[in-house]
């Protein structure tokens, strides 16, 4: 059997990839995504795909907390912050103000 990256998933590295890349990356949401490979002849589960994606970041959780670690040991960082607008189906109405926090160490 061939190794997959996540336990008891169907899904091979190359999709879980390209998953990532496209909410991340490319901004788009998972319903988007999901359209995109019916329009393919590829069914995947809203929810699937979405237990994809989390199971998915939980495996570069590694190489976060080594990036976090070298920039937080520089003697300079740079900080960016950027409003950007959020939907929270917790919130009433359509968006409210969010921020992304970006951190480069020199």
């Amino acid at each position: 059997m061939v190794d997959r990256p996540l336990p008891k998933c169907i899904a091979g590295a190359g999709l879980l990839t390209q998953l990532m890349i496209d909410k991340y990356v490319d901004h788009l949401p998972i319903y988007r995504i999901c359209e995109r490979f019916k329009r393919e002849g590829v069914s995947i589960n809203y929810n699937t795909m979405i237990d994809w994606v989390g199971q998915s970041i939980m495996l570069i959780k590694p190489l976060y907390e080594a990036l976090k670690k070298k920039v937080l040991s520089s003697d300079y960082i740079h900080a960016d912050e950027t409003g950007l607008k959020v939907m929270d189906k917790d919130k009433k109405g359509s968006t409210h103000q969010g921020w992304l926090w970006a951190y480069l160490d020199s």
